[in-house]
């Protein structure tokens, strides 16, 4: 299908003027929507994993903490009831990761990612 512009042949006034400003802000307006998204992309990851005692039961509520040793920033949530803990939207970088729960000794681990 192809579109011709021109003035209409019932002699309207003023057709391709109305016609024209549309299109011309179409093509401004439809493009910066196709734009938005290439600005917004981050780099991030998550870190998940499952805590679990020595036999290899899990442990539901243990106390889960992460640390990004440059900022600082702290991080705290619980493992759900399969043991399972998640750490999501992390910007690349160094982090220290401890468990805790009730009556097991505490582990620490440093863990980190860049981005490649």
């Amino acid at each position: 299908m192809s579109l011709i512009f021109g003035p209409k042949a019932s002699g309207a006034p003023g057709a391709f003027g109305k016609l024209s400003r549309l299109l011309a802000l179409m093509m401004i307006v439809v493009p910066t929507l196709f734009l938005s998204p290439a600005f917004g992309q981050l780099y991030t990851s998550n870190i998940v994993g499952t805590v679990t005692d020595s036999s290899g039961a899990i442990l539901p509520g243990a106390e889960v903490t992460l640390v990004n040793n440059a900022t600082g920033v702290k991080t705290v949530t619980k493992t759900n009831q399969a043991g399972d803990y998640d750490f999501q939207y992390l910007q690349p970088g160094t982090f220290t990761l401890t468990a805790t729960a009730n009556g097991f000794k505490t582990f620490v681990q440093e863990t980190s990612w860049s981005r490649r």
